[in-house]
């Protein structure tokens, strides 16, 4: 798990609701790796952390900015495009 994973599980963990980001937006572009089953499922709850999320699977190599740049730009645009047309509400108003 990545740092940013381990902090948002964090997050997850010590919250006592399911969404501890609200409804900030989220993206979340990942590789499916078939070494490990639980990826996908820890992508799956990483996306859950929000109520204005999604979460978009792509086959691609370990340097996926190198391997599938268009994915990452995709992903990039999605987030644009849910701020624009569905801007956090609640984010900021305590958080933590």
């Amino acid at each position: 798990m990545v740092i940013s994973s381990a902090i948002l599980n964090f997050t997850y963990t010590i919250k006592s609701t399911p969404t501890p980001l609200k409804d900030l937006p989220y993206i979340n572009i990942y590789s499916s790796y078939v070494e490990d089953p639980e990826w996908s499922n820890r992508q799956t709850l990483m996306t859950s952390l929000s109520t204005n999320s999604q979460s978009f699977e792509f086959t691609t190599g370990h340097y996926f900015p190198f391997h599938n740049p268009t994915a990452i730009v995709s992903g990039i645009n999605a987030l644009a495009n849910k701020i624009k047309s569905n801007p956090a509400q609640f984010w900021g108003t305590a958080l933590f």
